[in-house]
């Protein structure tokens, strides 16, 4: 027996129409819950950056008592702390203050403490191909201090603890200034004593090199 074959040419393209408004009907919950979740997340960054605005401006300008510049980045709620300190104590009194400002959920402690020699030695020589001075400085500040007054000349200087940047600086300042006075010589800041030795080829120069080492402060 034959039966009626139904119209093939019109139950294909309602198939296919029934699963396009499926389909179309899934893409827009799809783009629904995008949008919301891109909503949210621009809030969410919007908050965070106010907070992380907040954060930055509570960071203290001015810390007394440090050697070394310390530089604090903040990153949304988090805090990171770098530079160099003389000591733990120094440390812990940076980190205190870190901690003490409002809205921030990590403190990372990047602080390097800086060796502290057993013998701490400055030196300088002065010969014909001009001054060099290695060893050790105190601080940053001081050693580029000591490099622009250098000039040309070679300043190797290793950061270490040990004396005051005050100290340092008036010793070294003094003893090469006296060496300038000198035809050739050797200065060595070892400790808290300054000893020059040298060469001068008139006397008025020695005289010089000496009314200059007085400068040297009397704790050295």
């Amino acid at each position: 027996m034959a039966f009626p074959c139904p119209n093939l040419r019109n139950a294909v393209p309602l198939l296919i129409n029934g699963m396009d408004v499926d389909l179309r009907r899934k893409f827009g919950i799809f783009k629904c819950c995008l949008g919301l979740g891109a909503l949210g997340w621009l809030g969410y960054s919007e908050t965070l950056g106010r907070i992380e605005g907040v954060i930055a401006q509570s960071v203290p300008v001015n810390m007394p008592d440090l050697d070394h510049p310390v530089t604090v980045t903040v990153s949304g709620r988090e805090i990171f702390v770098s530079g160099f300190v003389n000591s733990q104590d120094q440390r812990a009194r940076i980190l205190n203050q870190m901690q003490r400002i409002p809205g921030h959920s990590q403190l990372t402690d990047g602080l390097v403490l800086l060796a502290s020699p057993s013998l701490y030695v400055t030196e300088a020589t002065k010969g014909e191909r001009g001054t060099a001075v290695f060893g050790h400085a105190p601080t940053q500040r001081a050693r580029d201090k000591i490099a622009v007054r250098m000039d040309s000349d070679e300043v190797t200087l290793n950061l270490a603890s040990g004396i005051s940047q005050a100290d340092w600086r008036a010793g070294v300042s003094a003893g090469l200034s006296s060496l300038n006075h000198l035809q050739s010589g050797h200065l060595r800041l070892e400790g808290r004593m300054l000893r020059l030795a040298g060469r001068a080829i008139f006397a008025e120069h020695k005289m010089e090199a000496v009314v200059a080492m007085s400068a040297v402060p009397s704790g050295l």
